[in-house]
């Protein structure tokens, strides 16, 4: 690692097997690095680790002599969003990172890695008036905060020379500005096998890219958090979920999450609220004053049908006021009609009226912080889930972890939990990022990375994962 490795594990990324051993390589995110003497310039980390997990080889990317002809520069904070796609169908993944305060306006990088030395070839960066990208917006909205890869598609009929192929990202800008009011929105740029935009960048935002106008308050941090959530109406174009975690009325902070349901040309012909005043009764009674629904998001097939579920975590989830830290999960069976319907949700919770144990509802705080699906480690056929704790900063509500094992007939409710505790007698930002990243040891058992990026009050801190 660095030596000023300041908040490293703010974020995680799977890169895919790049040196053919058998185990997953790993992108990790340290957004107030220090590099070449540049101030708060952030990096990323690529990892190569052992079965026991140990690291046998780290690369920083992004440095000099190894940034691809890409040039870092003072505060622009590269690594809170992280991700990564196939852009150019080569079977290799490339890594997309956020760098919200690029020259002020932020940034998507998108980066080829060399697997045998873990250098950059070449980059793309895709910013206001940079690699093609045509939309528009002013400083300051942390364009990139948040990045994730929506899918791919193939139009050989379109002229480049690379097939017509196609990759679609969303990109979270939290502090954007529509109609005078810092709401927040969600970008989804389409970008050519060389990491360019095709000229298709569309901002979804109230009144903006298929959202009406007054669909989201000043200060609802749309955009905060992005998933690609597969193609859930079936009409062949992937569609896309977000949070907004401060949504409702001023102070409330109940939170949403919006699916935005694509068209081709990446406006959004259809967008569901999932709030506590919209979506079925099933999922409003779980949307409460300061529950900041949204806060984390991620996406997967819990139950094995085929359709999507999303995994939305509520950073303080308790019914009773903002000030309770608790924390819950909803489940949400988003699918799969034009309308968007979703058909079922559910929650876990900590108060005794789950399956999960009473015994640690005194102890949390923050569960929800951040999720993912990570494979099925009990073998029973099903996808099982990662979520944190991010806890209170005391003793009495530590930073915690789960592992939630999903029931053989449905993937909404859980028979079996785990407990992974940081180990740490004090707060150290465990779990502020999480991802399943396959089977490392070959022991056929799924594996995961949890980023701990420091003392979440101080940005001078190391992190780790």
């Amino acid at each position: 690692m660095p030596a000023t490795a300041f908040r490293f594990g703010s974020s995680v990324a799977n890169l895919g097997d790049l040196d053919s051993d058998g185990r997953n390589e790993i992108a990790v995110g340290s957004p107030w690095e220090d590099y070449d003497g540049i101030n708060d310039t952030g990096g990323v980390l690529v990892l190569s680790l052992s079965a026991e997990g140990t690291v046998t080889q780290q690369d920083s990317l992004f440095t000099a002599g190894n940034n691809g002809g890409f040039v870092a520069r003072s505060s622009e904070y590269m690594g809170f969003g992280l991700s990564s796609a196939d852009v150019d169908g080569d079977g290799q993944l490339e890594l997309l990172v956020g760098s919200p305060r690029l020259n002020d306006y932020g940034s998507v990088v998108v980066a080829w890695i060399f697997p045998s030395n873990r250098t950059i070839s070449r980059t793309s960066v895709l910013s206001r008036s940079t690699g093609g990208f045509a939309g528009v917006f002013p400083q300051k909205t942390w364009f990139g905060f948040a990045v994730a890869a929506v899918g791919t598609s193939i139009s050989p009929s379109v002229p480049g020379g690379d097939g017509g192929r196609r990759s679609q990202i969303a990109i979270g800008a939290f502090n954007c500005r529509v109609a005078d009011f810092v709401t927040g929105c969600v970008w989804i740029s389409s970008i050519d096998s060389n990491g360019r935009s095709t000229g298709r960048d569309i901002m979804i935002g109230p009144g903006e890219g298929g959202m009406a106008a007054g669909s989201a308050q000043e200060f609802n941090r749309l955009g905060r958090s992005v998933a690609g959530s597969g193609d859930l109406d079936g009409d062949g174009v992937d569609d896309v979920a977000t949070g907004a975690y401060w949504f409702g009325a001023t102070g409330e902070e109940s939170g949403a999450v919006f699916i935005f349901f694509l068209r081709p040309d990446n406006t959004a012909k259809n967008i569901r609220l999932l709030s506590s005043a919209s979506g079925p009764a099933s999922l409003r009674r779980f949307v409460f004053p300061g529950s900041r629904t949204g806060h984390g998001l991620a996406a997967g097939d819990l139950d094995g049908d085929g359709l999507t579920d999303l995994l939305v975590g509520q950073e303080r989830g308790n019914s009773t006021a903002s000030s309770s830290l608790e924390g819950q999960l909803l489940l949400l069976t988003a699918v799969m009609e034009a309308a968007g319907r979703v058909t079922s949700s559910s929650q876990l919770q900590w108060n005794g009226d789950t399956r999960l144990p009473a015994s640690e509802y005194p102890t949390l705080a923050g569960f929800g912080s951040c999720v993912a699906a990570i494979g099925d480690v009990d073998g029973d056929g099903h996808e099982d889930l990662f979520v944190s704790a991010a806890g209170d900063g005391t003793s009495e509500k530590p930073e915690k972890g789960y592992v939630l094992f999903s029931e053989s007939h449905t993937g909404s409710s859980f028979d079996r939990w785990q407990n992974i505790s940081s180990g740490f007698g004090q707060p150290v930002g465990f779990g502020v990022a999480c991802a399943g990243v396959g089977d490392m040891d070959s022991n056929g058992v799924p594996d995961m990375l949890v980023g701990i990026a420091g003392d979440p009050s101080s940005q001078s801190t190391g992190g780790s994962i």
